[in-house]
C-alpha cells in the first residue's frame, strides 16, 4: 500500500485468481481515502503471464519521481520487473530478471516475494525469500541489492 500525495489517496495491488490460488494469477487494483474501505479498480491491471510467460504470485510495487516499479515473483522461480507512469498500465521489462536463483547456496532454487524497503533519503533496498535447491524446502530471506530514488 502506498500512500499518493499528489492523489490524495491509498494505492493498493493485490494478487488474485479466477481459480486454484497458485494458477492464472493477476494483479489487481484499489484505493481508498481513509484506509479502511476500499474501491477496486474493474479488471486486473497486470498478468505477467499474458505479457512474458511468468506467472505473478506476489507484487510489490514502488514509486518514485519517475513513476512505479513492481517487482514480482514468476512461475520460473525467478523475479520479474514491470514499471508504469500510473500505476495501472504496465509494461514488464525486456531485460533479464532483476534477481534469478543462485548457482549454489541458500537460494538456488527459488527467489521471490520481494519487499522493498524505501528509506527517508528514498535509496530502496530489495529483501526477499529463497529457497536451497539441496533439500527444496529450507527458505531464508536474503536482501539483494539496493538502489537510488
Amino acid at each position: 500500500v502506498i500512500w499518493n500525495s499528489s492523489e490524495n489517496r491509498y494505492e493498493m495491488w493485490y494478487s488474485a485468481s479466477p481459480s486454484y490460488w497458485t494458477t492464472n494469477l493477476r494483479v489487481g487494483f484499489a484505493t481508498s481515502n481513509d484506509g479502511i474501505s476500499w474501491t477496486k479498480y474493474p479488471g486486473p491491471i497486470f498478468s505477467a503471464g499474458a505479457v512474458v510467460g511468468w506467472q505473478d504470485n506476489h507484487a510489490e510495487v514502488t514509486r518514485s519521481s519517475i513513476g512505479y516499479q513492481m517487482f514480482y515473483s514468476s512461475s520460473s522461480n525467478q523475479m520479474g520487473l514491470a514499471t508504469s507512469p500510473d500505476g495501472l498500465i504496465w509494461t514488464a521489462s525486456g531485460c533479464a530478471a532483476p534477481l534469478a536463483p543462485a548457482a549454489t547456496g541458500w537460494d538456488s532454487q527459488r527467489v521471490g516475494d520481494a519487499s522493498v524497503l524505501v528509506s527517508p533519503s528514498g535509496l530502496r533496498t530489495l529483501w526477499y525469500s529463497g529457497r536451497d535447491s539441496t533439500s527444496g524446502t529450507t527458505s531464508a530471506i536474503g536482501r539483494a541489492l539496493e538502489f537510488g530514488k
